[in-house]
């Protein structure tokens, strides 16, 4: 006779965990010497741009407003996202959620005459909420795109030029939150990207004009991915439009694994 459990499917086992990569012991980095010590902030090279605010307001100015940003192009509908500062000079990159935007750079000395020194447009760059920042092998930012995430090379920050634009399996416009990408974090050489109901990518851009995808996350229990967060060993990913939270170990970046009662909600 039949046995009673004959009719169930064979059980495939836990997903790849990583864990037979680890040597003995644990992994061992390099010695990175002693201590330097806190660095001396003189010692860097001065910023190429004017910096951030060097206006003084009375306290009548306070909390009000007293100028605009934009639009940058034809395309732009103030639908303007992350900035930061580099070299000097205020980044942002801008687009709405259906693409069609660009890289602002602006100075930023006086904020209300904000200068736009340059602009490059590009027509498959999209909302980006948390742009990619490395100085391996260059200065490079990365943002994310109608199909993926683009490498931009801002070594010369006044000429940003776009230098890929990586294709993501399942990410796809126009749905706003279900398989796009919502967010990247760079920690070289490796990109994590948070890629909605496409889980997380991580992209290895040891050379950003020719990335390749060498794993693809996806949370268990399932949830839609928002922001992510590399820092160290440590991959925070979190959810969008859901409160849930999971923590990886990236020791090993290729294989992120979870940890043990790493998944939980956040509630306020």
């Amino acid at each position: 006779p039949r046995a009673a459990d004959a009719w169930m499917p064979a059980d495939a086992g836990p997903p790849p965990s990583g864990c037979d990569r680890v040597p003995d012991g644990g992994f061992e980095g390099p010695d990175a010497g002693p201590d330097p010590g806190p660095l001396d902030p003189g010692a860097f090279p001065p910023a190429r741009g004017p910096g951030g605010p060097a206006t003084t307001f009375t306290d009548a100015q306070l909390l009000t407003q007293c100028g605009t940003m934009g639009p940058f192009g034809t395309t732009d509908e103030l639908h303007h996202n992350t900035g930061f500062f580099l070299d000097g000079y205020l980044v942002r990159a801008w687009a709405h959620e259906h693409g069609a935007g660009g890289i602002a750079v602006l100075e930023m000395d006086d904020p209300c005459n904000p200068t736009l020194v340059a602009n490059v447009l590009d027509a498959q760059i999209r909302e980006t909420h948390a742009t990619g920042y490395s100085t391996m092998n260059g200065r490079w930012i990365a943002v994310a795109s109608l199909r993926g995430i683009e490498f931009w090379d801002v070594s010369d920050i006044l000429a940003p030029r776009m230098v890929t634009d990586l294709v993501l399996p399942g990410v796809v416009y126009p749905d706003s939150y279900m398989r796009v990408v919502m967010s990247i974090s760079w920690q070289a050489p490796y990109v994590y990207v948070g890629a909605s109901d496409n889980g997380v990518f991580v992209v290895d851009a040891t050379d950003p004009n020719a990335p390749s995808i060498v794993a693809q996350l996806s949370p268990e229990p399932l949830f839609r991915v928002g922001n992510v967060h590399a820092v160290g060993n440590l991959l925070v990913v979190m959810g969008s439009e859901n409160a849930r939270v999971a923590l990886y170990d990236i020791s090993l970046p290729d294989a992120p694994r979870p940890f043990p009662g790493g998944s939980f909600l956040v509630a306020s």
